[in-house]
């Protein structure tokens, strides 16, 4: 007598996605270390990181001219409320990301544009270090849940 059993299971798929894919959120900021307080207008900053390599990501400051929360990258104002809040994605068709391992990545904005190098944390923090003139800024995004 022979018995032979088979097994096909769905975790022999090879490939997964990248823990960077998904949507984050602005939760923490830092200029030479020392934290920030984050608005509610700038916790509506927010990165999408897509599968095919791309990302978009949009970031708000309050504009005290007018009164309001704008993107950084368009005239358009945000209506910023408790429960019923808009946020608008800016449209970077080249702005991609990669994996260099170890939980480390690049965002780059354009083709030859500036190089923005990003570390995963956890499986659902990563924050990224800029450079402006004398001071060192550090945004901490954290992954929204997906449903």
């Amino acid at each position: 007598m022979v018995i032979t059993c088979i097994s096909c299971n769905s975790d022999d798929d090879s490939t997964s996605t990248d823990l960077l894919v998904g949507t984050w959120d602005l939760n923490r900021a830092f200029v030479n270390d020392e934290e920030q307080i984050v608005s509610d207008c700038e916790r509506l900053s927010l990165i999408q990181v897509f599968e095919n390599g791309f990302y978009d990501r949009s970031d708000y400051n309050y504009d005290d001219i007018t009164d309001s929360c704008r993107t950084l990258y368009s005239d358009d104002a945000v209506q910023v409320t408790p429960n019923n809040v808009t946020r608008v994605l800016t449209d970077y068709p080249n702005a991609a990301w990669e994996n260099l391992g170890d939980g480390n990545y690049t965002f780059t904005l354009e083709a030859s544009g500036p190089v923005q190098n990003i570390t995963l944390e956890t499986s659902n923090t990563f924050s990224f270090t800029e450079v402006v003139g004398d001071s060192i800024y550090k945004k901490v995004y954290i992954k929204v849940p997906s449903i």
